[in-house]
Protein backbone atom coordinates (compact mmCIF):
# COMPACT_ATOMS: atom_id res chain seq x y z
CA UNK A 1 0.00 0.00 0.00
CA UNK A 2 1.34 3.52 -0.95
CA UNK A 3 0.37 5.43 2.80
CA UNK A 4 1.31 8.74 1.54
CA UNK A 5 -1.65 8.19 -0.81
CA UNK A 6 -3.80 6.40 2.04
CA UNK A 7 -2.95 9.29 4.17
CA UNK A 8 -3.79 12.47 1.52
CA UNK A 9 -6.67 10.85 0.44
CA UNK A 10 -8.52 9.38 4.13
CA UNK A 11 -7.28 12.07 5.92
CA UNK A 12 -7.16 15.45 3.65
CA UNK A 13 -7.98 17.66 6.79
CA UNK A 14 -4.39 16.32 8.60
CA UNK A 15 -2.60 16.72 5.94
CA UNK A 16 -4.04 20.52 5.30
CA UNK A 17 -3.10 21.37 8.68
CA UNK A 18 0.11 19.74 8.68
CA UNK A 19 0.93 21.72 5.89
CA UNK A 20 -0.34 25.12 7.43
CA UNK A 21 1.47 24.75 10.42
CA UNK A 22 5.23 26.06 10.39
CA UNK A 23 8.05 25.53 12.08
CA UNK A 24 8.90 29.31 11.68
CA UNK A 25 7.75 32.08 13.96
CA UNK A 26 4.73 34.27 12.86
CA UNK A 27 7.35 37.20 12.57
CA UNK A 28 9.21 35.45 10.29
CA UNK A 29 12.20 34.37 12.03
CA UNK A 30 13.22 30.62 10.92
CA UNK A 31 13.99 27.71 13.15
CA UNK A 32 17.40 26.96 12.95
CA UNK A 33 16.14 23.16 13.64
CA UNK A 34 13.90 23.45 10.80
CA UNK A 35 14.86 25.18 7.84
CA UNK A 36 12.65 23.73 5.59
CA UNK A 37 9.37 25.31 6.41
CA UNK A 38 6.03 23.40 7.42
CA UNK A 39 5.20 20.17 9.40
CA UNK A 40 4.05 18.60 5.86
CA UNK A 41 7.38 19.72 4.35
CA UNK A 42 9.55 18.19 6.86
CA UNK A 43 7.69 15.08 7.02
CA UNK A 44 7.85 14.49 3.42
CA UNK A 45 11.65 14.63 3.65
CA UNK A 46 11.56 11.74 6.26
CA UNK A 47 9.16 9.87 4.75
CA UNK A 48 11.74 10.15 1.39
CA UNK A 49 14.64 8.70 3.55
CA UNK A 50 12.42 5.92 5.08
CA UNK A 51 11.53 4.74 1.69
CA UNK A 52 14.77 4.04 1.24
CA UNK A 53 14.81 1.82 4.59
CA UNK A 54 12.65 -0.85 2.34
CA UNK A 55 9.93 -1.14 5.74
CA UNK A 56 6.51 -0.06 4.89
CA UNK A 57 6.18 0.46 9.00
CA UNK A 58 8.71 3.07 9.01
CA UNK A 59 7.13 4.59 6.01
CA UNK A 60 4.06 4.78 8.24
CA UNK A 61 5.86 6.11 11.22
CA UNK A 62 7.41 8.80 9.06
CA UNK A 63 4.07 9.87 8.01
CA UNK A 64 2.59 10.24 11.28
CA UNK A 65 5.39 11.31 14.08
CA UNK A 66 4.58 14.90 13.96
CA UNK A 67 0.97 14.62 13.59
CA UNK A 68 0.85 16.45 17.41
CA UNK A 69 2.92 18.97 16.31
CA UNK A 70 -0.55 21.47 15.51
CA UNK A 71 -1.91 20.55 18.81
CA UNK A 72 1.52 21.24 20.96
CA UNK A 73 2.83 24.44 19.37
CA UNK A 74 3.64 27.63 20.93
CA UNK A 75 5.91 30.68 19.70
CA UNK A 76 8.27 31.97 22.42
CA UNK A 77 9.09 35.47 22.94
CA UNK A 78 12.71 34.19 21.98
CA UNK A 79 11.33 34.31 18.16
CA UNK A 80 11.77 30.35 18.74
CA UNK A 81 8.69 27.69 17.95
CA UNK A 82 8.46 24.79 20.42
CA UNK A 83 6.03 21.79 19.93
CA UNK A 84 6.62 19.96 23.65
CA UNK A 85 5.29 16.60 24.23
CA UNK A 86 4.41 16.50 20.19
CA UNK A 87 5.57 12.78 20.65
CA UNK A 88 3.00 11.96 23.00
CA UNK A 89 0.41 13.36 21.20
CA UNK A 90 1.50 12.21 17.48
CA UNK A 91 1.39 8.62 19.75
CA UNK A 92 -1.85 8.86 20.41
CA UNK A 93 -3.20 10.52 17.41
CA UNK A 94 -2.12 7.50 15.17
CA UNK A 95 -3.79 5.30 17.10
CA UNK A 96 -6.99 5.04 15.00
CA UNK A 97 -5.13 5.39 11.72
CA UNK A 98 -3.02 2.53 12.60
CA UNK A 99 -6.16 0.51 13.36
CA UNK A 100 -8.19 1.22 10.19
CA UNK A 101 -4.91 0.31 9.00
CA UNK A 102 -5.84 -3.55 10.13
CA UNK A 103 -1.84 -4.03 10.95
CA UNK A 104 -1.64 -6.91 14.05
CA UNK A 105 -1.01 -5.68 17.23
CA UNK A 106 2.46 -6.22 17.36
CA UNK A 107 2.88 -3.52 14.28
CA UNK A 108 0.68 -0.82 15.80
CA UNK A 109 3.03 -1.16 18.74
CA UNK A 110 6.30 -0.69 16.70
CA UNK A 111 5.00 1.42 14.96
CA UNK A 112 3.94 3.50 17.82
CA UNK A 113 7.07 2.90 19.66
CA UNK A 114 8.81 4.52 17.11
CA UNK A 115 6.73 7.82 17.09
CA UNK A 116 6.08 8.14 21.14
CA UNK A 117 10.41 7.80 21.26
CA UNK A 118 11.92 9.11 18.12
CA UNK A 119 12.93 12.37 20.81
CA UNK A 120 14.49 10.32 23.49
CA UNK A 121 17.68 8.67 21.35
CA UNK A 122 19.78 12.00 22.07
CA UNK A 123 22.19 12.74 23.67
CA UNK A 124 21.20 15.56 26.05
CA UNK A 125 23.88 18.67 26.98
CA UNK A 126 26.87 17.54 28.58
CA UNK A 127 25.86 14.03 28.89
CA UNK A 128 28.09 11.84 29.04
CA UNK A 129 28.29 9.00 26.46
CA UNK A 130 28.56 5.89 29.66
CA UNK A 131 25.07 7.32 30.58
CA UNK A 132 23.37 7.38 26.85
CA UNK A 133 24.91 3.96 27.02
CA UNK A 134 23.24 2.89 30.29
CA UNK A 135 19.68 4.75 29.00
CA UNK A 136 19.86 2.42 25.77
CA UNK A 137 20.62 -0.70 27.50
CA UNK A 138 17.53 -0.26 30.13
CA UNK A 139 15.28 1.00 27.44
CA UNK A 140 15.78 -0.75 24.40
CA UNK A 141 17.53 -4.14 25.11
CA UNK A 142 13.86 -5.93 24.85
CA UNK A 143 14.54 -6.60 21.23
CA UNK A 144 18.10 -5.73 19.68
CA UNK A 145 16.63 -5.68 16.27
CA UNK A 146 14.14 -2.78 16.78
CA UNK A 147 17.15 -0.74 18.34
CA UNK A 148 19.06 -1.18 14.81
CA UNK A 149 15.72 -0.16 13.35
CA UNK A 150 14.96 2.70 15.75
CA UNK A 151 18.28 4.14 15.06
CA UNK A 152 17.66 4.15 11.57
CA UNK A 153 14.41 5.81 11.85
CA UNK A 154 15.59 8.48 14.28
CA UNK A 155 18.62 9.37 11.81
CA UNK A 156 16.02 9.25 8.76
CA UNK A 157 13.97 12.29 10.70
CA UNK A 158 17.51 13.64 12.12
CA UNK A 159 18.86 14.12 8.14
CA UNK A 160 14.97 14.76 7.27
CA UNK A 161 15.51 18.62 7.40
CA UNK A 162 17.73 21.50 5.72
CA UNK A 163 20.38 21.45 8.20
CA UNK A 164 21.91 25.03 9.55
CA UNK A 165 25.44 24.12 8.36
CA UNK A 166 27.76 21.51 7.68
CA UNK A 167 29.12 21.42 11.23
CA UNK A 168 25.88 20.70 12.23
CA UNK A 169 25.45 17.53 9.49
CA UNK A 170 29.14 16.64 10.68
CA UNK A 171 28.06 16.33 14.30
CA UNK A 172 25.04 14.29 13.10
CA UNK A 173 27.28 11.83 11.23
CA UNK A 174 29.56 11.46 14.37
CA UNK A 175 26.48 10.76 16.79
CA UNK A 176 24.87 8.09 14.30
CA UNK A 177 28.21 6.53 14.03
CA UNK A 178 28.42 5.84 17.59
CA UNK A 179 24.47 4.91 17.52
CA UNK A 180 24.42 2.45 14.89
CA UNK A 181 27.27 0.76 16.18
CA UNK A 182 26.35 0.39 19.43
CA UNK A 183 24.51 -3.52 20.67
CA UNK A 184 22.24 -3.36 23.65
CA UNK A 185 22.70 -5.75 26.12
CA UNK A 186 19.86 -6.71 28.80
CA UNK A 187 20.37 -4.69 31.72
CA UNK A 188 17.13 -5.36 33.77
CA UNK A 189 17.41 -4.22 37.09
CA UNK A 190 14.82 -7.31 38.42
CA UNK A 191 17.01 -10.15 36.81
CA UNK A 192 19.55 -10.35 39.97
CA UNK A 193 16.22 -10.59 42.17
CA UNK A 194 12.90 -13.23 42.61
CA UNK A 195 10.21 -11.32 43.87
CA UNK A 196 7.28 -12.99 45.14
CA UNK A 197 4.92 -9.94 45.59
CA UNK A 198 3.87 -8.30 42.13
CA UNK A 199 2.65 -4.39 42.07
CA UNK A 200 0.29 -3.77 38.33
CA UNK A 201 0.54 -0.42 37.36
CA UNK A 202 -2.45 0.55 34.88
CA UNK A 203 -1.74 3.10 32.26
CA UNK A 204 -3.85 4.88 29.95
CA UNK A 205 -5.83 8.25 29.26
CA UNK A 206 -9.26 8.45 31.26
CA UNK A 207 -12.16 6.30 29.91
CA UNK A 208 -9.47 3.93 28.15
CA UNK A 209 -11.14 1.02 30.34
CA UNK A 210 -8.76 1.05 33.24
CA UNK A 211 -11.73 -0.23 36.11
CA UNK A 212 -13.96 -2.04 33.62
CA UNK A 213 -10.63 -4.21 33.26
CA UNK A 214 -10.30 -4.73 36.88
CA UNK A 215 -13.91 -5.63 37.59
CA UNK A 216 -13.62 -8.33 34.36
CA UNK A 217 -10.06 -9.90 35.41
CA UNK A 218 -10.11 -12.30 38.04
CA UNK A 219 -6.68 -13.13 38.48
CA UNK A 220 -6.61 -9.60 40.19
CA UNK A 221 -9.45 -10.17 42.70
CA UNK A 222 -7.43 -10.58 45.32
CA UNK A 223 -5.34 -7.45 44.86
CA UNK A 224 -5.20 -4.46 46.97
CA UNK A 225 -6.90 -1.49 45.05
CA UNK A 226 -5.07 1.70 44.95
CA UNK A 227 -7.66 4.31 43.21
CA UNK A 228 -8.36 7.90 43.72
CA UNK A 229 -11.64 7.51 41.56
CA UNK A 230 -12.67 5.27 43.91
CA UNK A 231 -12.34 7.44 47.11
CA UNK A 232 -13.87 10.37 44.80
CA UNK A 233 -16.95 8.33 44.42
CA UNK A 234 -17.54 7.54 47.43
CA UNK A 235 -17.98 11.17 48.51
CA UNK A 236 -19.97 11.81 45.09
CA UNK A 237 -18.12 14.72 44.15
CA UNK A 238 -18.28 15.84 40.17
CA UNK A 239 -15.24 16.49 38.40
CA UNK A 240 -16.47 20.29 38.16
CA UNK A 241 -17.35 20.46 42.01
CA UNK A 242 -15.93 23.39 43.78
CA UNK A 243 -14.23 20.71 46.38
CA UNK A 244 -13.19 18.40 43.97
CA UNK A 245 -9.24 20.06 44.05
CA UNK A 246 -9.44 20.24 47.91
CA UNK A 247 -11.02 16.14 47.90
CA UNK A 248 -8.70 14.93 44.93
CA UNK A 249 -5.48 16.32 47.10
CA UNK A 250 -6.98 13.96 50.18
CA UNK A 251 -7.58 11.24 48.08
CA UNK A 252 -4.06 11.00 47.24
CA UNK A 253 -2.79 11.40 50.57
CA UNK A 254 -4.85 8.67 51.49
CA UNK A 255 -3.71 6.37 48.39
CA UNK A 256 -0.22 7.04 49.77
CA UNK A 257 -1.15 5.73 53.35
CA UNK A 258 -2.28 2.90 51.92
CA UNK A 259 0.36 2.44 49.71
CA UNK A 260 2.38 1.88 52.76
CA UNK A 261 0.25 -0.24 54.87
CA UNK A 262 -0.37 -2.32 51.57
CA UNK A 263 3.85 -2.76 51.06
CA UNK A 264 4.38 -3.29 55.04
CA UNK A 265 1.64 -6.02 54.47
CA UNK A 266 3.39 -7.58 51.18
CA UNK A 267 -0.01 -7.19 49.24
CA UNK A 268 0.17 -7.25 45.74
CA UNK A 269 -1.28 -3.97 43.99
CA UNK A 270 -2.85 -2.83 41.45
CA UNK A 271 -2.67 1.17 40.87
CA UNK A 272 -5.68 2.02 39.27
CA UNK A 273 -5.24 5.72 38.06
CA UNK A 274 -3.94 7.67 34.74
CA UNK A 275 -0.29 6.87 35.89
CA UNK A 276 0.62 8.88 32.35
CA UNK A 277 4.04 9.93 32.95
CA UNK A 278 7.31 8.58 33.56
CA UNK A 279 7.80 10.97 36.76
CA UNK A 280 4.14 10.32 37.80
CA UNK A 281 4.79 6.60 37.90
CA UNK A 282 7.87 6.66 39.67
CA UNK A 283 6.72 8.35 42.71
CA UNK A 284 4.42 5.74 43.24
CA UNK A 285 6.53 2.89 41.88
CA UNK A 286 9.48 3.74 44.38
CA UNK A 287 7.57 2.88 47.23
CA UNK A 288 7.91 -0.73 46.13
CA UNK A 289 11.03 -2.75 46.80
CA UNK A 290 12.45 -3.72 43.99
CA UNK A 291 13.85 -7.37 45.98
CA UNK A 292 9.88 -7.77 47.02
CA UNK A 293 7.93 -6.53 43.93
CA UNK A 294 7.76 -7.18 40.29
CA UNK A 295 6.50 -4.17 38.60
CA UNK A 296 4.32 -4.90 35.82
CA UNK A 297 2.38 -2.32 33.77
CA UNK A 298 -1.10 -2.87 31.50
CA UNK A 299 -0.91 -0.23 28.94
CA UNK A 300 -4.37 0.43 27.37
CA UNK A 301 -4.32 2.06 24.25
CA UNK A 302 -7.63 3.23 22.73
CA UNK A 303 -8.14 5.42 20.16
CA UNK A 304 -9.20 9.22 20.88
CA UNK A 305 -12.75 8.50 19.50
CA UNK A 306 -13.10 5.38 21.81
CA UNK A 307 -12.04 7.66 24.81
CA UNK A 308 -14.42 10.03 23.56
CA UNK A 309 -17.63 7.29 23.53
CA UNK A 310 -16.49 5.71 26.84
CA UNK A 311 -16.12 9.32 28.32
CA UNK A 312 -19.62 10.51 26.82
CA UNK A 313 -21.29 7.51 28.32
CA UNK A 314 -20.27 7.74 32.14
CA UNK A 315 -22.75 9.85 34.04
CA UNK A 316 -20.81 9.56 37.01
CA UNK A 317 -17.97 12.04 35.74
CA UNK A 318 -17.53 14.57 32.99
CA UNK A 319 -14.06 15.54 32.16
CA UNK A 320 -13.46 18.06 30.76
CA UNK A 321 -11.93 18.31 26.99
CA UNK A 322 -9.19 20.39 27.90
CA UNK A 323 -7.53 17.59 30.89
CA UNK A 324 -7.94 14.94 28.12
CA UNK A 325 -5.63 17.34 26.04
CA UNK A 326 -3.00 17.84 28.74
CA UNK A 327 -3.50 13.58 29.80
CA UNK A 328 -2.45 12.96 25.92
CA UNK A 329 0.51 15.19 26.27
CA UNK A 330 2.24 13.81 28.99
CA UNK A 331 1.47 10.13 28.13
CA UNK A 332 4.67 8.05 28.17
CA UNK A 333 4.91 4.98 26.71
CA UNK A 334 6.61 2.63 29.41
CA UNK A 335 9.95 1.19 28.87
CA UNK A 336 11.82 -1.73 30.53
CA UNK A 337 13.21 0.78 32.84
CA UNK A 338 10.57 1.26 34.71
CA UNK A 339 9.14 -2.54 34.65
CA UNK A 340 9.55 -6.06 34.58
CA UNK A 341 6.54 -6.90 32.25
CA UNK A 342 4.76 -4.41 30.06
CA UNK A 343 1.59 -5.59 28.57
CA UNK A 344 -0.21 -3.64 25.94
CA UNK A 345 -4.06 -3.07 25.59
CA UNK A 346 -5.97 -2.08 22.10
Amino acid sequence: MDYKRYLEYNYPDLVNQMKLSSHHHSNGSKSPHHMEGSIWDHTMLVYQRALLLNNKLLELAALLHDIGKMDTRKEKDNGRVAFRYHENVSMYKSIDILKKLELSDEDILYVLRMIAWHGMLWRKKHERHEDLLSKINRRYSFDGNFYQDFVKFVKADAFGRILANDSEETRLLEEFHFLENYIPFNANQYSIHNPKQEVVCLIGISGSGKSTYISKNKALQDYKILSVDKYLERKKLAYNSLNYEKEIKKAHDQSLRDMKEYVSNENNVVIDMTNLSVEKRSQKLSKFPTTKYKKRAIVFLNGIKGIESNLSKRKDKTIPKEVIKKQLESFELPTLEEFHEIEFIF
